[in-house]
């Protein structure tokens, strides 16, 4: 393979140098130009784990899914300072053979905002039929899928503006509930867990999460409210759209691992 432009940014936690040499080895075999990002801590966290700015979405964000989006919000940052897309995965991540000409084909695309290429066994409203040019469906409404996606440089300003004005919430969440981002389902999936864990426990952090009897009526609403917004959207795509899982990819690159 020849090295592609777009950037691939694997972010990884300073106690996973196994899994970050695991990368290195998949980055060689396919061919593709990445960097690391740290993966935040609770340390490193801005704004600190208890400021307001991380208390906005329908329930208590966990320590956890606070330094989960936080890593994801610096990729965002490096996607939008380059001015081009980038592939965003997690260091568990497990890449198809087709990434390489799957990323080629979209490069230069203007339409898609944001595409995810992980396979799920939720669900998605998707475009009943592929794209013309790229083996990839719309999204109309999604639930998961965020240890592996490319951003282009305008779905990072509307997730960091989303950020700032709008809500945190955890990553799955945060860009499956941003229906102004123009979102796209590589089909078939290219990315996969390597070990079929939950992506949340690789960010586990201990802790008790109290919450009092106002804050407690609060979040109930804001859930209301987001569960109507989704029910809305699903029944206005519906008509247009298949409830459907995604196919997987079946060519992955043989890096000693069982797949």
């Amino acid at each position: 393979f020849q090295t592609i432009q777009m950037k691939v940014f694997v972010i990884n936690q300073d106690a996973d140098a196994d899994k970050l040499a695991l990368q290195s080895r998949q980055m060689d075999a396919l061919g593709l130009n990445w960097a690391r990002i740290g993966a935040t801590t609770l340390d490193t966290i801005t704004p600190p784990s208890d400021h307001k700015f991380w208390r906005r979405w329908h329930r208590i964000i966990t320590s956890s899914e606070k330094v989960q989006f936080a890593s994801h919000f610096s990729a965002w940052q490096r996607v939008l300072h380059s001015g081009q897309p980038g592939l965003i995965i997690e260091d568990d991540i497990l890449l198809a053979s087709g990434i390489h000409e799957f990323l080629n084909q979209i490069a230069e695309m203007t339409v898609p905002q944001h595409i995810t290429i992980q396979a799920s066994d939720n669900k998605k409203l998707v475009s009943k039929t592929l794209d013309a040019d790229v083996p990839m469906r719309r999204i109309y409404q999604d639930y998961t899928g965020s240890a592996a996606y490319v951003l282009f440089p305008l779905g990072a300003s509307k997730m960091i503006s989303r950020a700032a004005k709008v809500v945190v919430a955890p990553i799955d969440a945060a860009i499956s509930d941003a229906r102004d981002l123009v979102s796209f389902q590589a089909d078939p999936a290219l990315a996969t867990h390597m070990d079929d864990s939950d992506t949340k426990n690789r960010f586990a952090l201990p802790e008790t999460v109290k919450v009092n009897s106002y804050n407690r009526l609060v979040f109930r609403c804001r859930r209301i409210n987001a569960q109507l917004a989704k029910g809305i959207n699903f029944l206005a795509y519906r008509p247009i759209s298949v409830y459907r899982t995604v196919s997987v990819a079946t060519k992955w690159p043989d890096l000693g691992l069982k797949k």
